[in-house]
């Protein structure tokens, strides 16, 4: 909380012990999440994370949390009516993340047991009917590789991600969130919900596939894979201009098999046979994740695409990936220049960066 001092956050963070994540409490996405090794890095992150909290969200109150070091990242989705009834949608597994964000989700997660799944999914609905929630929402955790998991938020909302529970599922549950909205009861009890096979997403971004920074660009004449058990969820058309302006997510690829191996083939084909000219983007990333040894045996954690980020080797040019980001950092700084800035907006989509300068046009470039 904002309001704590100097020396009651050096209590907290003492009992949470290091190292542990200071993160904006009003945030979302992973943004601005900042890892303290030691006490002494204490302070001086508190003070950026409460910063970047009031420029990125309109509000600098933080909070302290334990963190992990090798994490899986999986979440429970649950719809909620106004009735009193509750039901879990089963698990995702979402650990494929860069800079804290979802890249690859799938369902079920291999990663837990019956007892671990079990115990997830009643800590959810215990959240669920603790707090009176009602329509789709997401239950967040952190696996430990002790099998332990870890609430990190809830997310009350439908997610980038819904489409694999529908796979899996066969529910609709945009058709759910009217029906709850308009006040009617879940059409099913938990013990009528179930799950066949195994669906993977992957979203694809304009993006560097070697330093897995944005690019930007105008899209020719794409290309979309067609195969049975596959869903593309994107709004490209040939024309359409990628700008670093709002969320880079241009499309979502959804594959379903009977076996999980069924849905990576699946999927990998559709990677390998999706064509959007005009963008660079990370459908090789995609790939090379499909193929490593540690996803193929469900053994990853949300460490992998850094890892896969560190083995490409040097790039040709001399502009060094610092140098890159710093440029980066510099463009978007001068995009928010001047008196005319306003207070951010939560509801901004990039990050729910600050407003544009009105002084800006569609036509300028950075």
């Amino acid at each position: 909380d904002a309001k704590l001092s100097d020396e009651e956050t050096r209590k907290v963070a003492k009992q949470i012990g290091y190292p542990l994540m200071v993160k904006a409490a009003y945030g979302g996405g992973g943004i601005g999440i900042r890892i303290v090794e030691s006490p002494d890095q204490l302070q001086e992150n508190v003070k950026r994370a409460r910063s970047l909290a009031q420029s990125s969200f309109g509000n600098n109150h933080i909070y302290l949390e334990k963190f992990l070091e090798s994490p899986s990242h999986v979440e429970v989705q649950i719809l909620a009516d106004h009735h009193g009834n509750a039901v879990h949608l089963f698990e995702r597994d979402c650990s494929i993340q860069r800079r804290n964000q979802k890249v690859v989700e799938e369902t079920p997660c291999l990663k837990l047991d019956d007892t671990q799944r079990e115990a997830m999914y009643r800590a959810a609905l215990a959240l669920v009917h603790h707090v009176g929630y009602t329509n789709a929402g997401t239950i967040e955790f952190l696996l430990d590789q002790n099998g332990e998991f870890y609430f990190i938020e809830m997310n009350t909302r439908l997610q980038v991600e819904h489409p694999v529970t529908e796979m899996v599922t066969g529910l609709d549950m945009v058709e759910h969130q009217i029906r709850i909205a308009a006040g009617k009861l879940l059409p099913f009890s938990q013990n009528e919900i179930t799950s066949h096979g195994h669906a993977i997403e992957a979203r694809i971004y304009p993006e560097d596939p070697i330093t897995l920074l944005p690019t930007t660009g105008t899209v020719g004449k794409v290309n979309e894979p067609k195969e049975n058990n596959l869903r593309i969820d994107t709004s490209l058309y040939e024309g359409y201009e990628v700008l670093p302006y709002y969320d880079s997510l241009m499309a979502k690829v959804i594959s379903w098999g009977a076996t999980r191996e069924d849905a990576i083939s699946l999927l990998d084909k559709a990677a390998s046979s999706y064509h959007i000219p005009g963008i660079t983007s990370n459908l090789p990333t995609v790939r090379r994740v499909l193929g490593h040894p540690d996803f193929i045996h469900a053994e990853y954690s949300t460490k992998l695409l850094s890892q896969l980020a560190a083995q490409y080797p040097e790039n040709p040019d001399d502009t060094s990936d610092s140098e890159k980001v710093a440029a980066i950092v510099t463009a978007l700084g001068s995009l928010f220049e001047g008196k005319h800035q306003q207070q951010s907006s939560a509801w901004k989509t990039s990050g729910r960066a600050a407003q544009m300068s009105p002084q800006l046009t569609r036509g300028e470039r950075w």
